[in-house]
């Protein structure tokens, strides 16, 4: 296939998933227990737990990292906030010669770990 024109290709992990059935794998990462899942607006609720960071930063020995940099909220409100399955084609990349995936829950538990280990998130 001839790269003639430029075009934008689909860059993904390569599984299909939903969110809901790894949200168990999370809790456990963290230990902590699931609840029903409950729709909120990332970017209005977690301005309000902006006077938890700093002592959570303390209590758990973290990174100093300012408040306003550890988290991009509306894209979290875009992600988890579709009504609807997202499913993108990766047909037109693989025909380039990418053909490695990766399992999204293994990518995540191997962040969170990373993130751990950097002491950016709290290890328990």
């Amino acid at each position: 296939m001839s790269i003639g024109n430029p075009m934008n290709l689909a860059m993904l992990i390569g599984d299909v998933f939903r969110w809901e059935h790894i949200w168990p794998k999370f809790a456990e990462c963290f230990g902590m227990d699931t609840a029903p899942v409950q729709t909120i607006s990332l970017s209005d609720m977690m301005p309000l737990q902006k006077e938890t960071w700093d002592p959570m930063v303390q209590k758990y020995d973290l990174q100093p990292t300012p408040y306003e940099k550890v988290a991009a909220w509306p894209f979290g409100d875009l992600i988890w906030g579709s009504e609807y399955d997202v499913i993108t084609d990766t047909t037109k990349i693989k025909q380039f010669g990418f053909h490695e995936v990766a399992d999204s829950e293994t990518v995540f538990l191997d962040l969170f770990a990373q993130f751990k280990n950097q002491k950016l998130i709290p290890s328990s």
